[in-house]
């Protein structure tokens, strides 16, 4: 009887991991918020943890301006990503302008256009 050889072929798709956007965008915005969150968020989450690329390669310049004792806001973390990662510094401004900008238009505190309130 001939022996069948078995080769595990791996597929071009792999299963991702569970994995939350929102989450992620939520620890560089708090971060960004509070430098304090930074101490918290590089002992419990390694870059490895963001599934997103761009969030790891943010990540990764928050921890470094945090270790040498910079502040972490944007206009600086924005210096030192166009120094040394050109292409996340303009996909992260661009998706942050983007979010804030419809953040604003979702505000429910403001009155509707049109309104007598409305400003």
């Amino acid at each position: 009887m001939a022996k069948t050889e078995r080769r595990q072929v791996k597929s071009p798709i792999a299963p991702s991991l569970p994995h939350s956007l929102d989450a992620e965008r939520a620890v560089l915005g708090g971060v960004l918020l509070n430098n304090n969150a930074i101490n918290a968020a590089i002992e419990n989450l390694p870059p490895e943890d963001f599934f997103l690329d761009l969030y790891r390669r943010v990540f990764t310049q928050m921890t470094a301006l945090a270790e040498s004792q910079e502040a972490v806001d944007l206009v600086i973390l924005t210096e030192e990503l166009q120094r040394g990662d050109l292409e996340a510094s303009y996909a992260y401004q661009s998706e942050s302008i983007d979010k804030c900008s419809n953040a604003r238009n979702r505000n429910p505190c403001r009155s509707p256009p049109g309104s007598a309130s409305a400003a």
